[in-house]
């Protein structure tokens, strides 16, 4: 199995050792049907289900760097963003649980429910989903992150592309229909993604 950490990757020679690990494991056998030996240690927590859901910006889109410069953007929403330095100017918006630095920046704080207190589906370091049933009720005015992006969609008056549809039967696979990107199975529900 291989492992690539972020601090390979950050160097400035980060692609070539990227490249030459990924050499090495197609010569090695170590991806194949049904196991993944090669993996990318990601720094940030749910980037893996994030990539693979396509959340990455479009073409002409703003990566996190070109986001963070000061006075690129007038709004900026962090979820979970507690590990970067966010400058001063634009209205910040932090839904999350930590209350690190994207919580002291933010003007605004939307209260998010923590790990154990929503049912959710991770990805690991293999790539591989695994489910998480809620434990407890998130406290006070807590909510689940979608619930937060639902609200706000719909107070703007614009249409969130998040639909929730129940599973016809217990271990029912949820199935695309042909105007959705992607289907995402949760405990009790589908999520789309269009």
């Amino acid at each position: 199995m291989f492992i690539i950490g972020q601090g390979a990757l950050n160097r400035p020679d980060g692609a070539a050792v990227l490249a030459m690990a990924a050499k090495a494991a197609a010569s090695l056998g170590v991806v194949k049907d049904g196991w993944n030996g090669f993996n990318i240690l990601h720094s940030e927590a749910a980037l893996p289900g994030a990539l693979d859901i396509g959340f990455v910006p479009e073409e002409g889109g703003m990566d996190t760097a070109a986001m963070l410069k000061a006075g690129e953007l007038d709004v900026l929403f962090l979820l979970g963003v507690d590990e970067v330095e966010v400058p001063a100017g634009g209205f910040v918006v932090y839904i999350g649980t930590h209350g690190d630095r994207g919580a002291h920046r933010a003007d605004v704080i939307l209260p998010g429910a923590a790990y154990p207190e929503k049912s959710v589906t991770y990805v690991n370091t293999e790539g591989r989903a695994q489910m998480a049933s809620r434990a407890a009720f998130p406290p006070g005015d807590a909510r689940e992150d979608w619930a937060i992006l639902r609200a706000l969609s719909e107070h703007a008056r614009t249409k969130t592309s998040i639909r929730f549809a129940r599973r016809p039967a217990s271990g029912a696979v949820c199935r695309p229909s042909a105007s959705v990107a992607h289907w995402t199975s949760y405990p009790g529900r589908c999520i789309r993604y269009q």
